[in-house]
């Protein structure tokens, strides 16, 4: 019995020692899951999805994969979050094709967009940048909102916010050299196949123009529009949300798009007020032209 006891003692101050000993460990880092990831928050219309051979369902929250390819019908357009860093809208008739993913190596994210347009807004990416390259150029971003168009006439960037990096591209292959800055509300000059020639050869650059009133107008619609998406995200924090929202000029105080109908009744306003100030100006008038007729008959009045 003594023995039993004994024992039973010996393990009891070996588990408190033990169990001291783990306290003071810390724990091992868990590693980084990859926060660059693909994820499908909102489609509408025709979208496909083709994985390799075969074509996969298109469903919210479903994450998508390097090699995928997204094709969009007409009317038809699909939100993708990267992340918790940004986010991409593909637009009606486009081709758009993950070509790479940043990871932990701090390798860079490309899509390859055959045709179609995509906007974006994305947060600082932390060391990374994400790339979206078109048969005649690329537009290369680690924070801003942009949009891209690349049709049978070449390919445009336009910048809302930050800055991109446009490269001309030929048979695959970027010209670094030949690289602008597009800076806010500035846009590049429809690139096609053509004038990169020119460019490579040093007969011509990319040339970089300010953004008209009405592509401003139709970027910040496009803004308005991923704003509300991220709102309506279900698996990112408030503070995400607002982080990624700031860098997105709509909402934040900086411009904002007139709806018809606040536009509307602040030409009402404007016209009240100005109906007031004339009617004002109209009694004025009759209160002087009065008190003038007053003193010519006082004058009048024959003195005694």
């Amino acid at each position: 019995m003594k023995i039993t006891k004994k024992f039973i003692k010996t393990l009891i101050i070996f588990y408190i020692f033990s169990t001291a000993i783990s306290c003071g460990k810390e724990e091992p880092v868990q590693s980084t899951v990859n926060e660059f990831l693909f994820k499908i928050q909102f489609f509408v219309g025709d979208v496909k999805i083709l994985r390799g051979d075969a074509e996969i369902s298109v469903n919210q929250g479903d994450q998508l994969n390097i090699a995928d390819t997204i094709i969009t019908g007409s009317k038809s357009s699909i939100d993708i979050l990267y992340g918790s860093s940004g986010i991409i809208r593909i637009n009606e008739n486009s081709n758009v094709s993950i070509a790479s993913i940043a990871d932990d190596k701090n390798s860079d994210t490309v899509m390859n967009m055959e045709k179609g347009k995509v906007f974006a807004a994305f947060t600082k990416l932390k060391g990374t940048k994400f790339n979206v390259k078109t048969p005649t150029v690329v537009a290369s971003v680690r924070g801003t909102s942009f949009s891209l168009v690349s049709d049978k006439s070449g390919a445009k960037v336009a910048v809302l916010k930050g800055t991109v990096t446009a490269e001309p591209v030929k048979d695959g292959n970027i010209i670094e050299d030949k690289a602008v800055e597009v800076q806010a509300n500035q846009k590049t000059d429809s690139i096609n196949e053509a004038s990169v020639d020119k460019i490579a050869a040093g007969k011509k650059t990319i040339t970089v123009s300010k953004l008209t009133t009405a592509e401003t107008t139709d970027l910040y619609s496009e803004t308005k529009n991923l704003k509300d998406s991220i709102d309506a995200i279900p698996d990112m924090t408030a503070e995400e949300k607002e982080a990624m929202k700031k860098e997105m000029p709509y909402g934040t105080g900086e411009k904002t798009v007139v709806s018809p109908k606040k536009q509307n009744d602040t030409n009402i306003k404007a016209q009240s007020d100005s109906t007031l100030n004339d009617k004002k100006k109209a009694a004025e008038e009759v209160k002087k032209q009065a008190e003038q007729v007053k003193k010519e008959r006082i004058s009048n009045i024959p003195t005694m």
